[in-house]
């Protein structure tokens, strides 16, 4: 499984630079919806802050929810919590897949 740490590396850095487009294109829109004040609240860097990263999640579901891919802010939102999904997914692979090769090679 450690052939997965590379696209885990590619995820964050996918997901850190779509993070911080978002909160800059967030803090750019003059007319904004709740979804972007919020990620406009965020610092620019992501930081380590479960809370920060939540807030930033739910920011994102906001936006696609209000502006439903009609504007950038909502692609990059899209981007960022697709980041986020592949991250998750190669987690569960890491832990899940020795664990089936265990009970089928057994």
């Amino acid at each position: 499984m450690d052939e997965l740490i590379p696209y885990m590396f590619y995820c964050m850095v996918v997901n850190v630079l779509s993070r911080t487009c978002a909160v800059a294109i967030a803090r750019r829109e003059r007319d904004r919806t709740s979804g972007e004040e919020q990620l406009a609240a965020l610092p620019v860097m992501p930081t380590r802050e479960l809370m920060v990263m939540r807030d930033a999640f739910f920011a994102c579901v906001a936006i696609i929810r209000e502006r439903r891919f009609r504007s950038p802010i909502a692609i990059v939102a899209f981007v960022h919590l697709c980041s986020l999904a592949a991250f998750v997914m190669m987690l569960l692979a890491m832990g899940f897949v020795p664990l089936l090769q265990f009970f089928l090679d057994g």
